[in-house]
């Protein structure tokens, strides 16, 4: 069958709709269209913005695809025409209605957001439905009462039949007595005579009424069958009304999981599309395109696109400069081409940095939440290629500052951005290109000592972040830190602040594993701390010992009672039990190496 965009859409269609046999048969004949020459052509009719959310996922990622796997497919003379369809791609997608959910992407899926207008109309008309069952309920309501009513006049209709009965049964025997008496006396008892016509005249009058009686009974008790009938009636419309309530319901169920699954590939089409233009730049660096993060920069300007918010393509300038490293440490160049790009990305850090350092110096608020974020995103993929420590300086300034300024933002929020600001900022710091710079780490480590006493109201649940920093600067640098405790001044005392925190660290409070599980982070770091210790100089060792045995005194004491065993442990579980084993064992062996091999430390 040809590969044309109608062919590929009825496929991307089959896969999606059809059983496992035929989604097989459509997905080998999908994946040979992707690596088909003729894929450089279809691809762009399926990215038009009135394709499905399943042919935009399909058609992002085989651009994707066909940028990284048959990169040799294209004319260099076709490299610029290539570039302008991808970043136009690209920013499409921006200028589309926000329905992304992520940091990768800017989701715009007309069909998803006309499922979700679906989705609301459904459930107004759920709504609805609720409403008119709950009128037939009331409606039922009152006929039963109706009916309860009509059933009390209709029994007190038979006792007044009854009662006139009753009188009819007395009047006849009156008459009876009376007409014996007449028997015996019928020339004396003439008055008798016309009083026993008078009883018959009452007694016929009293069975009429008792007749009419019983016909308002017998018309009582059709009224209240046609009540009865009314409201089981009404019944079957409730309980109709409800399965259509019920079935209106699962219908918005099922239109809330299709706009779910569409925003998702709507989300992972922009991605690929993203890492197309990614792929595309790090296959044309440095011969075909040196200048493309300059380009980038220069398009990607609010002059450029007045109709995007400039926050939002900021935004997705970052994204695309994100992915630029993180696609590079990842890509599977040659190896001279590889050097070759690492180079000329190495050789834009100094174009990259001031635009970081001016998103960040704004500060963060909601409405830039986004924005922020991925600058701080941006520039730790950037620290991966080896920033030079001194150039570091503003950046860090501003990655520190911002972690004061989250306390106006919403907790999830703040504590989610201080957390990736931390990890930032230990890639930043312990980077293997850092050793070069000994004076920046130490400044760097009193810029970071404010983080100390962070005054955010959720301090508690970053300290694990915290010493997590702190450990590791230490851990890459305890030569230099060591070094540095010989001579006075306010870089030793800055390092003496640095081990009474990793002491605090170690220090938690609670016990390990149930109550706290950070104080076992720090196990490293004293290890380390005393391999390097062990190796200094003769005269150095002594000053060393000197100088740490208040530390040293005060981690066997920590040591000693985190490694008490708990009063019961009969809720804990067999992993927590096994954790506690082996949080012991790393206690001993510090214990061992710090005590019994050198106790002039402790002593």
């Amino acid at each position: 069958m040809e590969y044309t965009a109608a062919n590929l859409e009825q496929a991307v269609a089959q896969f999606y709709h059809t059983d496992a046999a035929m989604r097989a048969q459509a997905h080998r004949w999908l994946t040979a269209a992707q690596m088909s020459p003729e894929a450089w052509s279809f691809v762009w009719e399926l990215l038009h913005s009135s394709q499905s959310p399943e042919v935009l996922f399909f058609a992002a990622t085989t651009l994707h695809a066909k940028v990284v796997k048959c990169w040799h497919e294209i004319p260099a003379d076709q490299y610029s025409s290539l570039k302008k369809h991808i970043l136009q791609a690209t920013v499409n997608y921006c200028m589309g209605p926000k329905i992304v959910v992520n940091k990768l992407c800017i989701a715009v899926s007309l069909p998803c957001m006309l499922v979700m207008i679906d989705c609301r109309d459904s459930a107004t008309d759920c709504r609805d439905s609720v409403t008119n069952c709950r009128d037939s309920v009331t409606d039922c309501r009152d006929s039963v009462l109706d009916c309860r009513d009509s059933r009390a006049d209709c029994r007190d209709s038979v006792t007044g039949c009854r009662d006139s009965v009753l009188d009819c049964k007395d009047s006849v025997l009156e008459y009876r007595d009376s007409v014996t008496g007449f028997r015996d006396s019928v020339i004396d008892c003439k008055d008798s005579v016309i009083d026993c016509r008078d009883s018959v005249l009452e007694y016929r009058d009293s069975v009429l009424d008792c007749r009419d009686s019983v016909l308002d009974c017998r018309d009582s008790v059709i009224d209240c069958r046609d009540s009865v009938l009314d409201c089981r009636d009404s019944v079957l419309d409730c309980r109709d009304s409800v399965l259509d309530c019920r079935d209106s319901v699962l219908d918005c169920r099922d239109s809330v999981i299709d706009c779910k699954d569409s925003v998702i590939d709507c989300r992972d089409s922009v991605t690929d599309c993203r890492d197309s233009l990614s792929a595309y730049v790090l296959q044309t660096l440095p011969s075909d395109w040196p200048t493309a993060i300059p380009d980038l920069i220069a398009s990607l300007q609010p002059s450029s696109f007045p109709n995007i918010p400039s926050a939002r393509l900021a935004w997705v300038l970052l994204q695309i400069l994100t992915v630029l490293p993180e696609e590079f440490q990842s890509s599977h160049l040659p190896q001279n081409h590889k050097s070759a790009v690492r180079n000329e990305l190495q050789k834009n850090i100094p174009i990259v940095l001031p635009l970081l350092e001016s998103v960040l110096s704004t500060g963060v608020h909601e409405s830039t939440y986004d924005m922020t974020r991925q600058a701080v995103v941006c520039a730790s993929a950037w620290f991966q290629l080896g920033v030079a420590l001194p150039d570091c300086d503003r950046l860090a300034d501003n990655l520190v500052a911002l972690v004061f300024q989250t306390g106006s933002l919403p907790h999830h929020l703040a504590l989610g951005l201080c957390e990736l600001i931390l990890d930032t900022l230990s890639n930043m710091v312990t980077h293997p290109n850092t050793h070069k710079y000994p004076e920046s780490c130490l400044q760097m480590l009193h810029k970071l000592l404010v983080l100390r006493q962070a005054s955010v109201p959720f301090y508690q649940e970053l300290l694990s972040s915290v010493y997590t920093l702190f450990i590791s600067l230490c851990e890459s640098h305890s030569r230099l830190l060591l070094d540095t405790l010989l001579v006075d001044g306010a870089s030793k005392r800055d390092i003496l602040q640095v081990l009474q925190i990793i002491l605090e660290c170690s220090d938690s409070a609670g016990v390990y594993p149930t109550e706290e599980t950070t104080s076992q982070l720090a196990f490293s770091y004293w290890f380390i701390l005393q391999d390097d210790i062990i190796g200094s100089e003769t005269q150095h060792y002594s000053m060393y010992v000197s100088m740490l045995s208040p530390v040293y005194r005060r981690l066997a004491e920590i040591l000693l009672r985190k490694s008490m065993l708990p009063e019961t442990d009969e809720t804990w579980t067999s992993d927590e039990k096994e954790l506690l084993r082996c949080y012991r064992q790393d206690a001993a062996d510090t214990m061992v190496a710090h005590v019994t091999s050198r106790v002039g430390l402790v002593y």
